[in-house]
């Protein structure tokens, strides 16, 4: 379990990259977020929290990601696997 929340962690934390234009000091973050989502995605609950982090992410120019788990731990656990190594090249 301990391993799960690692990876989740990861796929928050391990995408953001910030790049520089020549001659500004500004940077623009492309932050990528990977929302796993343990229930099914037209359940009442769960449907809204996908609704509010897809607003979230629009309102702060993110690009998110939903995984659905379809409250079957193991699907989700192979799901994440599964886009991991879709991120690593592997």
């Amino acid at each position: 379990m301990k391993l799960f929340w690692v990876l989740v962690t990861c796929c928050f934390f391990g995408n953001v990259t910030f790049a520089s234009t020549e001659g500004e000091e500004s940077r623009s973050a492309n932050v990528q977020v990977l929302f796993v989502n343990p229930g099914f995605s037209d359940e009442s609950f769960w449907g809204d929290v996908d609704k509010y982090a897809i607003a979230a992410a629009q309102s702060l120019d993110i690009q998110l990601e939903i995984i659905h788990g379809q409250r079957d731990r193991i699907l989700t656990q192979q799901k994440l696997a599964e886009r991991m190594k879709k991120s690593t090249g592997a």
